[in-house]
């Protein structure tokens, strides 16, 4: 089983998209942000630490607290829990029940690979089949927002077909583990509890 991106993977494909619903707090300036060449918005992320690690523990911690406390578990299986609902929505081409879990930038990239894909006709089978593991890698607050980056380990299945059916992309049962990190904002002034996806990136 080879180990990819998330993005790697997925640009193969057409492009990937991402978002997520949840509780705790945050934003982050879009100035941050940057554009790949798989179109996907990047952001520039402080270092890494590694996750279980006791500084990292400490800034999740106060990150969290300013959520309603929430803690690291209930954090994290929202946090999964998203990630396959918008992988889900994005290789279904409809983004609706996800839309209030996307910034707009994130949104209006994942449209315009939808788009097309669409416009020649083609297909995009998704399958996770499950999660490796999901580990916060930083956190932080930038005035009254907070943001969460997570680095996932999924194992999935993922093709794509042509108007005909044929498999231009992947394949059908082969299963592949990508790594992604995913960064998620919330206002902690906000009275609104989801988390937005604002950026994705490829985790070493």
């Amino acid at each position: 089983m080879s180990s990819i991106s998330v993005i790697d993977w997925v640009i193969t494909m057409v492009l990937i998209g991402v978002a997520w619903r949840f509780l705790a707090s945050v934003e982050h300036s879009d100035q941050n942000a940057t554009i790949e060449q798989s179109g996907l918005p990047l952001r520039t992320a402080p270092a890494l630490l590694p996750a279980n690690t006791k500084p990292l523990d400490d800034q999740l911690d106060r990150v969290l607290g300013m959520a309603d406390g929430v803690d690291r578990d209930q954090f994290l299986s929202g946090a999964k829990l998203a990630y396959e609902h918008i992988v889900s929505a994005f290789a279904a081409g409809d983004l609706v029940s996800v839309r209030n879990l996307l910034s707009e930038p994130v949104r209006t990239t994942f449209l315009a690979a939808i788009t097309q894909r669409q416009e020649r006709s083609e297909t995009l089978s998704t399958l996770l089949v499950g999660f490796s593991s999901a580990e916060p890698v930083a956190a932080g607050l930038d005035r009254s927002n907070a943001w969460i980056s997570v680095r996932f380990v999924v194992q999935l299945v993922s093709f794509l077909t042509d108007r005909e059916g044929r498999i231009t992309q992947g394949h059908p049962t082969n299963v592949v583990e990508i790594t992604e990190i995913w960064t998620f904002e919330r206002s902690i002034l906000s009275k609104d509890p989801n988390w937005i996806l604002v950026t994705t990136d490829g985790g070493a």
